[in-house]
C-alpha cells in the first residue's frame, strides 16, 4: 500500500498545482491559493497550541507552576494573523485592539479583539490622490461624520506610549467586528490606546452589543 503524504506536504502540493493554474485562471487561483496558504499556517498554529496544552498538562500532573499565557492588556494594539475568513469578515494580517478585561487576559490562552483598518481607505481616492494631500484635522472631522456608530477614528497621537511606540497612521477601530482569538495569532505589540480614547471606544462597543437604547 502506498504511504500517504503528511497533510502539510499534501497542502504544499496543492499550492504548487494552483500556482500553475493561476496562469490560466488568475482570479480563481489566487483566491484558492490564499485559502490553502492560510490552511497551512493555521495547521502550524494549531500544532503550537497543542504543544502548549501538553506542557500545561504535564506541569499540572507534576504539580509544577503552570506556564503563563502570553500577557496582553486591554487597550493594547497588536499585529495579528486573522487569516482567510468568509465573505466580508476581516482577514489577513492587520492591527487589532485588545478589548478583553485584564483578569481574563492574565489566565486565558485566548483574548477578545476588534480589528483596525487604515483610515485612508475610507476616503475618496480623488481626495487622497490629490497633490499635497495631508491627513489633517479637517480631513479627520469630515471622516468622522461618515463613520458608523460602531466605529471610532483613532489618530497616532491618541495611541502612543512613553517609549516612543506609536500608531503608524490614522486608523478606524471597527467595534462591530468583535472576535475571540488564540493569543498565538498575535505577532508583535504596536502601542496602546490613550485612556481618554476609551470613552469613544466603549460607546461604540455598547452600540455593537445593543446596550444603548
Amino acid at each position: 500500500m502506498e504511504q500517504r503524504k503528511p497533510l502539510k506536504d499534501q497542502i504544499d502540493d496543492a499550492i504548487n498545482d494552483i500556482e500553475q493554474l493561476s496562469k490560466s485562471n488568475r482570479k480563481y487561483a489566487l483566491s484558492m491559493l490564499r485559502v490553502l496558504k492560510w490552511t497551512k499556517r493555521k495547521l502550524e498554529l494549531t500544532l503550537i497550541n497543542e504543544k502548549q496544552k501538553d506542557v500545561v498538562k504535564e506541569a499540572k500532573k507534576r504539580r509544577l507552576p503552570r506556564p503563563q499565557p502570553l500577557l496582553v492588556s486591554r487597550g493594547e494594539i497588536w499585529n495579528c494573523e486573522l487569516g482567510v475568513n468568509v465573505g466580508s469578515e476581516q482577514s489577513q494580517d492587520r492591527p487589532v485592539l485588545i478589548i478583553q478585561n485584564d483578569e481574563n487576559n492574565k489566565v486565558s490562552p485566548n483574548t477578545i479583539v476588534v480589528p483596525l483598518t487604515r483610515a485612508i481607505h475610507r476616503l475618496d481616492k480623488t481626495v487622497t490622490g490629490a497633490s499635497g494631500f495631508i491627513f489633517d484635522e479637517s480631513v479627520a472631522e469630515s471622516l468622522k461624520v461618515n463613520l458608523r456608530k460602531t466605529e471610532v477614528l483613532i489618530l497616532p497621537d491618541e495611541a502612543k506610549e512613553d517609549d516612543g511606540s506609536i500608531l503608524p497612521e490614522p486608523s478606524v477601530v471597527m467595534c462591530q467586528n468583535i472576535k475571540e482569538i488564540s493569543k498565538s495569532r498575535l505577532k508583535d505589540k504596536i502601542t496602546s490606546v490613550n485612556d481618554e480614547k476609551w470613552v469613544d471606544i466603549n460607546k461604540a462597543l455598547a452600540e455593537t452589543l445593543g446596550l444603548i437604547e
